[in-house]
C-alpha cells in the first residue's frame, strides 16, 4: 500500500519579508520504505531548505529508527517580536510521534515526543495573551484513550509522561 499525502501544501509570508514562500510535503513509498519530507520553496521557485523528520530514539523494549512520516505542517505566525515557524508533526509506525519546531530556514527549534498517535492539530491564542499555543489531539497509547497536549511551539521539549513504563521514551524529561 503507498503512502497517501496527509498534509496541503502551505503558501503564505511566513517570515514576514513581503514575499510569500511555499511549503510543500513529498512523501513517497511504502510503509517501512518510504521518504517524507517537508521543502520550503522562495517565491521565485527556487528551493530554500528540506526536512526529514525524526531521529532513533528508544524505550524500554523497543529502538525507533527513521523513517517517520508527516501528518501535518502548521504555521506559527510570528509574534512580539519573534519569527514564525512551521509546526511539523510526525509519526512512526509504532509509536512514537514527534512534533518538531523548524524555524523558516529549516533549522529544529525544538522537539517534543509522545508515546501514541496525533490525528489533529491547530495553533491558536486561546488565552488572548499574546502566545500562541499548539494544540494536539491524538491518542495516548499507555491510557489507550484520546489526549489533548497543548504545548508552547517555541519552547519544546521533552517527552510525554507516561503512567506505564513500558511505554516511556528513554533519554527525555
Amino acid at each position: 500500500r503507498e503512502l497517501f499525502q496527509w498534509t496541503k501544501p502551505l503558501i503564505g509570508d511566513f517570515d514576514g519579508d513581503g514575499r510569500r514562500e511555499v511549503i510543500f510535503t513529498y512523501i513517497s513509498g511504502f510503509r517501512r520504505n518510504h521518504v517524507a519530507e517537508i521543502y520550503c520553496f522562495e517565491t521565485s521557485g527556487e528551493l530554500r531548505w528540506k526536512f526529514r523528520p525524526g531521529r532513533v530514539v528508544s524505550g524500554p523494549n523497543a529502538s525507533f529508527r527513521p523513517p517517520y512520516s508527516i501528518r501535518m505542517t502548521i504555521p506559527v505566525p510570528p509574534r512580539g517580536g519573534k519569527p514564525g515557524l512551521i509546526a511539523l508533526i510526525a509519526f512512526h509506525f509504532e509509536p512514537p510521534a514527534l512534533v518538531t519546531a523548524l524555524s523558516l530556514q529549516g533549522k529544529v527549534m525544538g522537539e517534543y515526543w509522545h508515546s501514541g498517535h496525533f490525528l489533529s492539530a491547530t495553533v491558536a491564542d486561546l488565552e488572548k495573551d499574546g502566545r500562541d499555543k499548539l494544540y494536539l489531539a491524538g491518542i495516548l497509547n499507555s491510557t489507550h484513550s484520546a489526549t489533548l497536549v497543548v504545548l508552547d511551539p517555541r519552547e519544546l521539549g521533552g517527552a510525554s509522561q507516561e503512567p506505564d513504563p513500558i511505554f516511556r521514551l528513554d533519554g527525555f524529561a
